[in-house]
């Protein structure tokens, strides 16, 4: 499978989901870019089975992934809700990954994929004892997350990994519906849906493999 760089052009412009304006187009498309690069290092076309075995992905990179009640006395209500986090200790060699236990388990796929993100854009580059990165964005804030680079990265990393071009336009070409499509990527509706919105597939016919 041969992946082209995003060029600047105004239709692949139309694929990418709108962002806060201190990022500016250059940067997302560096950003999508590296994004995309990062999710192919774990898909190989021709032996991928879905879902995604994200968990058995942060195993082979020694990433310990556990769950618990990160958000002790609040509701899945508050806007401060953090479905996961990601985070090097001192005395580990390498981060943990804590999803929220109290989340579907569509929405700790996700998670889990977006804190992937973040490590492996920050790898070799964060000190002990430092947070990487919290995963505030859920199904019912769907645009949250997207406003700052990093965030962007590991959400686009997140839906490159979990719902590879090539297969969600396979499953679109084949007649597939959103709920189908919800089983086999093992994702929410607002997943698919976000996903949808990032490849333009509501205004777009799709003749070739897009990322």
């Amino acid at each position: 499978m041969s992946v082209q760089p995003i060029q600047n052009s105004k239709s692949e412009q139309q694929v990418l989901p709108p962002l806060d304006q201190q990022i500016s187009y250059d940067e997302i498309l560096d950003i999508t870019n590296s994004a995309l690069r990062k999710s192919l290092e774990f898909l190989q076309e021709d032996k991928i089975t879905f879902p995604i075995d994200v968990y058995k992905i942060a195993t082979n990179l020694k990433i310990g992934v556990y769950g618990g009640d990160i958000n002790q006395g609040i509701t899945e209500q508050d806007p401060n809700w953090v479905s996961g986090a990601i985070q090097k200790k001192a005395n580990e060699l390498y981060p943990s990954i804590l999803l929220e236990e109290r989340d579907p388990e569509p929405r700790k796929l996700f998670t889990l994929a977006h804190e992937l993100g973040h490590y492996l854009q920050w790898k070799g580059d964060f000190s002990d004892e430092q947070l990487l990165g919290l995963c505030f964005e859920n199904a019912r804030h769907p645009n949250d997350g997207d406003s700052t680079p990093k965030e962007y990265f590991a959400n686009t990393f997140a839906h490159m990994l979990l719902m590879p071009g090539f297969e969600f336009v396979r499953c679109i070409s084949s007649g597939m519906e959103v709920k189908q499509m919800m089983e086999h990527f093992g994702v929410s509706e607002a997943t698919i849906k976000r996903r949808m919105s990032y490849l333009d597939i509501a205004s777009q016919t799709f003749t070739q493999s897009v990322a």
